[in-house]
């Protein structure tokens, strides 16, 4: 064998020895991955194990193929979508996506009611845990644990029966002006909202929304602190009962409306601070965190794309992608880290209270109790289930 012929020889074999040694997940990332990674100034090792994710049935893969289509319904606004579908489709260019925002009750009912009369707007249902116990007397949903990614999200958010499962997380605590509130200021505990009168007559906004922080702090100190807490939060702090989304209640407080607002959601609160709104956010122990599920209609025209679509959005790269579309909180197990989180120092190393099944099972009750003192207090409540409150000033 001539020098040159053994040196191809040696050359083919090293090649072929490097490709064998590269991590699995150095082989399948896309061009949209890799944007995707760029963009979000991550390293490749994050999608570590990715390839084991994202190995589902070869009938899945041959029958999303002839159904070519699929239909997804989430809370993001379609432009932010965008870049979810780029990496989706990227992965897999035969299925296209025909994406629809759902937006307040409508969101998750309409879906349910249309299933109902035996029809679908859409194959796959997302942030429908109010009406969780509604679906699934209507026998209206997959059982996901057939899945891959089925155990990749935090466990005790998902549904006990496999049928909804955590695709993005959230915590919800308390926005503050801070030009007129110092970080040493703030209460350590929620208790400490009731106790230092700092926070009374007036100088704490309130929203309506219970479910996102009271409900939360319910479930993991017992119903009689629940109970409790909402006695002295109306009766002892006096807040100001406010109507106004939680899009809006931050800046009222760096205006100076109030101090204090609760609840405060973390990725909105930071998208305000980061247009320059004078605004902080803080965390009292233990942390309220919720979830929003994803499902699978049961009988849709696309199940094969809708098993394909789930089991990605639940893997680190389609977690991934929600981040960069749309700054979600994965709720992946293996994406718990400080990157993705708008407010770690509020959070980490914190005691958490999760929004689980059990305490949304327990949240009709939640509510009457919260509506019976919101409205003795000035508020009002909708017909569609009190999303609104009305008075602007304490009592």
């Amino acid at each position: 064998m001539s020098r040159i012929s053994q040196l191809k020889t040696a050359t083919a074999a090293l090649s072929t020895l490097v490709l064998f040694a590269a991590p699995a997940w150095a082989q399948s990332l896309t061009d949209a991955s890799k944007e995707m990674l760029k963009e979000l100034k991550l390293e490749s090792s994050i999608l570590d194990g990715l390839d084991q994710e994202l190995k589902v049935p070869p009938a899945w893969i041959e029958g999303s193929k002839k159904e070519a289509a699929l239909r997804v319904r989430l809370t993001m606004h379609a432009s932010r979508f965008e870049k979810v579908r780029k990496v989706f489709e990227a992965r897999y260019p035969w299925i296209k996506v025909e994406y629809s925002r759902g937006i307040g009750q409508a969101r998750a009912l309409g879906p349910l009611l249309a299933f109902k009369r035996g029809n679908y707007v859409t194959d796959i249902v997302s942030s429908f845990e109010a009406l969780g116990d509604e679906y699934a007397k209507a026998g209206a949903l997959v059982d996901l644990r057939q899945l891959v990614t089925a155990k990749a999200p935090r466990s005790e958010f998902n549904s006990e029966d496999g049928t909804a499962l955590a695709y993005r997380i959230q915590h919800y605590c308390m926005a503050y002006g801070n030009k007129r509130v110092k970080a040493e200021e703030l209460p350590k505990t929620w208790e400490e909202v009731l106790t230092n009168t700092r926070w009374h007559n007036g100088k704490t906004g309130i929203a309506i929304n219970v479910n996102t922080w009271l409900a939360p702090l319910w479930g993991k100190n017992g119903e009689a602190w629940g109970r409790d807490y909402m006695d002295k939060l109306f009766n002892v702090v006096k807040p100001q009962i406010r109507k106004e989304r939680l899009s809006t209640t931050p800046k009222l407080a760096a205006l100076g409306e109030f101090d204090l607002t609760i609840p405060g959601g973390d990725f909105i609160v930071r998208g305000h601070a980061d247009e320059g709104v004078p605004v902080g956010y803080h965390c009292p122990a233990p942390v309220p965190v919720t979830a929003a599920w994803i499902g699978i209609l049961k009988g849709n025209p696309h199940p094969n794309a809708s098993l394909i679509y789930v089991n990605w959005a639940l893997s680190k790269e389609g977690q991934l992608a929600d981040n960069w579309g749309d700054n979600f909180i994965p709720s992946h197990k293996g994406l718990q880290r400080k990157e993705f989180l708008p407010y770690p120092d509020a959070v980490l190393g914190k005691p958490t209270a999760p929004l689980t099944p059990a305490v949304l099972r327990e949240m009709p009750k939640i509510i009457k109790v919260w509506h019976e003192y919101w409205v003795k207090s000035g508020g009002e409540v909708d017909s569609g289930g009190g999303k609104r409150g009305a008075k602007k000033k304490p009592r």
